[in-house]
């Protein structure tokens, strides 16, 4: 407001401006094994799963998932996120003869979260959990040619599991 020069009546003006907040809502897991190499069935297996808003909107609804048959309950302290914060959450799995057998646990998580407008956003990660054999020492015989013949029959053994596409049991061959 003002007064125009010689008097008169005051000089007003309004204008209204709206300012648009672009929203831009974004989600990243991290998941990680501990420990990440096991040696036999029966091992448990701690997994973590944090979550991390990246996007600049709250997060409501934050749900993680793993199909791993046997994982326990995935328990996570927050299920809504501010912009910039995250949480972790926690499942454990015990190991089973199908995993040594198989030499590893590939596993691939999952997570849902809801922004305040739009669809759903998710993101994922996966983490390996190998199985490790004890180191043993292999004793030949004294004998040149049979010493010969045990390394070679063991060179088979591993090159036959390893033509399988099974190279966790072709190193195996070689660790116990």
């Amino acid at each position: 407001a003002g007064t125009p020069p010689g008097g008169g009546a005051p000089v007003t003006d309004t204008d209204d401006t709206t300012v648009i907040a672009t929203a831009s809502p974004s989600i990243a897991l991290t998941k990680a094994a501990s420990p990440n190499n096991v040696i036999n069935a029966g091992q448990v297996v701690a997994y973590t799963f944090v979550v991390t808003n990246t996007g600049n909107v709250t997060l409501t609804g934050l749900a993680v998932s793993d199909p791993l048959v046997g994982l326990s309950a995935i328990v996570c302290p927050d299920s809504v996120l501010a912009p910039g914060t995250s949480t972790t959450c926690a499942a454990t799995y015990t190991t089973t003869q199908a995993d040594v057998d198989l030499g590893s646990i590939p596993n691939t998580a999952g997570v849902t979260a809801d922004p305040p407008t739009g669809p759903a956003i998710t993101a994922s990660d996966d983490e390996l959990v190998t199985v490790e054999g004890d180191e043993v020492v292999l004793q030949f015989p004294d004998e040149p040619g049979a010493a010969k013949a045990e390394a070679a029959r063991l060179a088979e053994k591993a090159a036959k599991r390893a033509a399988e596409g099974n190279y966790a049991k072709a190193i195996g061959i070689f660790k116990r």
